[in-house]
C-alpha cells in the first residue's frame, strides 16, 4: 500500500531542527485516539519507512494517528537524525524541539490523547535516548 496518503504540513510551530512534518489521519479517527511517532532510519525518507513498516494500514485498522518526522537533506545528506551529536541529546536540542512541536500540533489539531503518544523508530530513528 502506498504512503502517498500522508500529508506534509508546513506550519506546526517552532522548527529549529529544520525537519519536515508528514502525518496521516485515518478516516475512522475518534477523539482521544493515540498518536504514533515513527522515525525513519538513515538513507530513507519518512514515507518509505511508513510503507516498509505498514504504519498507515495499521492506523486505518486500529484507529490511531501517525506522525512521520523527516530529516532534511540540508541537515544531513544521508537523511540521518542527529542523535550522535551531543547537543541534540536533550529536550533543548534542535531536532527534539521540532519533533515536540509536531506532537503538540497533532494533539491539539486532532484532539488526540496526550497520555497515549508512542514513539518508535529504526536505526538512527531509534537511537534517541
Amino acid at each position: 500500500m502506498s504512503t502517498e496518503r500522508a500529508t506534509q504540513f508546513e506550519e506546526f510551530g517552532d522548527n529549529p531542527g529544520n525537519l519536515d512534518m508528514l502525518a496521516y489521519i485515518p478516516a475512522n479517527l475518534k477523539p482521544g485516539a493515540p498518536l504514533v511517532v515513527a522515525l525513519h532510519h538513515c538513507f530513507q525518507m519518512a514515507e518509505e519507512y511508513a510503507d516498509e513498516v505498514g504504519w498507515l494500514t495499521l492506523a486505518d485498522k486500529y484507529g490511531f494517528a501517525v506522525l512521520l518526522p523527516q530529516q532534511s537533506v540540508f541537515n544531513d545528506p544521508n537523511y540521518c537524525f542527529q542523535w550522535f551529536n551531543a547537543w541534540q541529546q536533550d529536550a533543548k536540542g534542535d531536532e527534539p524541539a521540532s519533533i515536540h512541536a509536531m506532537i503538540v500540533s497533532m494533539l491539539q489539531a486532532y484532539g488526540l490523547d496526550r497520555h497515549r503518544v508512542f514513539v518508535t523508530g529504526h536505526s538512527a530513528g531509534a537511537a534517541w535516548r
